[in-house]
């Protein structure tokens, strides 16, 4: 509501001005004060505002005051800060493809970072930015009452509410069909990614999931999410024998479709079925041949392989992954 409060007493309110950076503010008293007293309220209310903005937006501020900033690049700029510091790489990915590193050095001075799916300056990411970043959102598009402020230090958000693609993006998030994840840790999660064989496949590592803060299965509906193909397997989990070693082979990782007499015949041990055919996660024992027994248990895990293109949404316009 961009109430300004003095001692929890209302003294002034914003509403939408000429610049996204200028609300205008009227001050709330009662007229036996004067015009003069009334206009020093104003002045004042103003200065508090417009320190406010500089601690938290200063590196907007200055990215917007450099002169030698100019052409596309200054297109560009003008887009982020118009974002208020989080802008989709998707809404600008054509001006960014020409933009030459001159250009991305002098925007990088000031914080920005070009990143797969955003681009934003990770300081507007703290909570006191996000904070007055939704409010400035809430004024301009006249939204009441104001949107919620995630809670800090969480870096996934379920959409329970359907809080819509530029909520999220105000917040410091990325919406991914369900949930939203903060900008920053989806690029890192980009970077972990990018030393993988895309095309061949790979195994999400637990330091992928961990930083997400998802479970393995919340993480694999994600990457598809960002246009991966997702398999999911089962293998048995060991545990070590008495010598302190494990007895794994490459061999001994199961798919989990079946296992027939040909694994057998592999060296894989027979599994226990249900009724319908389906693995039960229970203790069996598995030799390597050696007669060293080892007990073990059944995980899940994935696998997750490039999709040239996905079909667009309205919450992803582009899911194509570019490198």
């Amino acid at each position: 509501s961009g109430e300004l409060l003095w001692k929890d007493q209302l003294v002034g309110r914003l509403s939408k001005g000429n610049d996204i950076f200028a609300p205008n503010i009227s001050v709330i008293c009662d007229d036996i004060i004067g015009k003069e007293l009334k206009a020093r309220v104003e002045v004042r209310l103003r200065h508090f505002f417009d320190r406010l903005l500089v601690k938290h937006f200063e590196p907007l501020f200055g990215l917007r005051g450099d002169g030698s900033i100019d052409g596309l690049c200054r297109g560009v700029t003008f887009r982020l800060i118009e974002s208020l510091g989080v802008l989709p790489r998707d809404h600008v990915r054509e001006e960014v493809k020409l933009l030459d590193q001159e250009s991305r050095k002098k925007m990088r001075k000031h914080g920005v970072r070009f990143g797969q799916y955003t681009i934003f300056m990770p300081q507007v990411l703290k909570p006191g930015a996000t904070r007055l970043r939704l409010l400035l959102w809430s004024i301009e598009e006249a939204i009441n009452p104001n949107p919620p402020v995630p809670t800090p230090g969480l870096v996934t958000i379920l959409n329970s509410d359907q809080l819509g693609f530029e909520y999220f993006t105000k917040s410091g998030f990325k919406l991914l069909g369900s949930r939203a994840i903060r900008v920053d840790i989806l690029e890192r999660l980009a970077d972990l990614i990018r030393l993988q064989d895309k095309l061949k496949g790979f195994e999400a590592t637990l330091e992928m999931v961990s930083l997400s803060g998802l479970s393995f299965s919340q993480f694999a509906e994600l990457m598809q999410e960002i246009g991966f193909e997702v398999s999911k397997g089962r293998r048995i989990k060991l545990k070590e024998n008495p010598d302190g070693k494990l007895i794994q082979t490459a061999s001994q990782v199961i798919n989990i479709t079946s296992v027939d007499d040909d694994d057998l015949s592999a060296g894989l041990p027979r599994v226990n079925t249900g009724s319908g055919g389906e693995i039960k996660s229970e203790p069996l024992s598995i030799s390597d041949g050696s007669n060293k027994i080892i007990a073990g248990n059944f995980e899940d895990f994935y696998t997750f392989k490039i999709l040239p293109r996905f079909p667009k949404s309205k919450n992803f316009e582009d899911k194509t992954i570019s490198i």
